[in-house]
């Protein structure tokens, strides 16, 4: 019996999963994780996770005493208790290969403490704080999905020897076709928040290229 690769997607926007289905449709047996993600994956499998925000309009803040290496761990929240038991089981049951985290650094320290490999996706951006450069460490890998000339020029080397850049990773879209000199080529994130009417025109799924939070 073959061992699946986990694949873990951040809730946060629309470009974490998109580019988790565009690559999980290249491998052979993977398993989708994340929350909301009912009818949302394709043809791909996956273990919905209960959420761990704390009201509607989370914005990231647990407005709790952390170590430095956590981002996020509001204390006493039973969403948390209750994803972390289910990630837990399914790699002990299924014992992963490895574990591909888009991104969380909890997600990335549980993947390791439980001894599964992780390949954790970088984002764009200067990002050295404590519990990101955990996360480096601890990687078997890093993804970039972005061309290696964006990269931030203050990137240690050691993080830049351990990231494979992969800025192709997109979705074929069957309903694009290449412009002339006239066409305006305009790149939407769908995180934080969407475009309205006074933007434009309603706009298709996005390629994989936006990212929410970290």
């Amino acid at each position: 019996m073959s061992r699946p690769i986990g694949y873990y997607i951040h809730h946060h926007g629309h470009g974490h999963r998109q580019r988790a289905i565009a690559i999980g449709q290249s491998l052979d047996d993977v398993m989708l994780m994340g929350t909301g993600l009912a009818g949302r994956t394709g043809n791909l499998p996956f273990l919905d996770l209960p959420d761990d925000r704390l009201d509607a309009s989370f914005a990231g803040i647990d407005h709790a005493d952390r170590p430095a290496s956590l981002h996020y761990a509001p204390l006493d929240h039973e969403g948390i208790r209750q994803r972390i038991r289910r990630m837990a089981g399914w790699i002990a049951e299924a014992r992963p290969r490895l574990m591909v985290v888009d991104v969380s650094a909890e997600v990335a320290m549980l993947a390791r403490l439980a001894s599964v490999p992780t390949v954790y996706v970088r984002l764009s951006g200067k990002r050295l704080d404590p519990a990101h450069l955990d996360a480096f460490r601890g990687a078997t890998g890093l993804l970039a999905p972005f061309h290696e000339a964006m990269d931030d020029d203050d990137i240690p080397i050691w993080i830049r020897e351990k990231t494979f850049h992969a800025p192709g990773i997109i979705q074929s879209d069957r309903h694009y076709a290449p412009g002339g000199d006239s066409t305006v080529l305009v790149v939407v994130g769908r995180g934080a928040a969407s475009p309205t009417e006074s933007d434009g025109p309603p706009q298709p799924e996005p390629r994989p290229h936006g990212d929410g939070a970290s």
